[in-house]
């Protein structure tokens, strides 16, 4: 196997167990990701904004290449507090369709902000967020500017 790189993943017992990624995969997966973004409506054309870290490439990097490959156009941010004020700018200055990878720690900066989560991604249709993003932004009990629905 031609090794890519290593990642890792959590097991039932909590154990963090290596993932050992290898160019096959890569090219599976990269050969899959057209597909997926036609399952989430996402084309030729239309705007994604990928919200990563460069440890995560394993995970990231076929949909970025899937999106070149389907003629979407990309934009990317690190997954992190500090890269909030540019996902915040990067939703009011360019219409995007979807917006991957939103994790808890840009929520976070979005909130010090003092930004409306709704405001944010208001127009894009998929908004997909990790564990602890995904709960700030659909419940409103949850202590966030949040206020509307996703």
């Amino acid at each position: 196997m031609s090794l890519w790189g290593v990642g890792q993943w959590v097991d039932d017992t909590g154990a963090r167990v290596a993932w050992e990624v290898g160019s096959d995969e890569m090219n599976r997966a990269i050969g899959c990701a057209p597909a997926t973004f036609t399952t989430l409506g996402v084309g030729r054309g239309d705007r994604v904004l990928f919200c990563s870290m460069l440890s995560e490439a394993a995970q990231f990097w076929p949909l970025i290449i899937g999106a070149m490959l389907t003629g979407v156009q990309l934009s990317c941010a690190d997954a992190t507090a500090a890269e909030a004020p540019r996902v915040r700018m990067f939703t009011r200055q360019l219409g995007y369709r979807a917006v991957l990878g939103i994790t808890e720690e840009l929520v976070d900066g979005l909130a010090d902000l003092g930004a409306d989560l709704a405001e944010v991604f208001d127009g894009v249709d998929v908004v997909g967020a990790r564990p602890g993003a995904y709960e700030r932004l659909v419940d409103p009990a949850v202590p966030t500017p949040y206020s509307g629905d996703f």
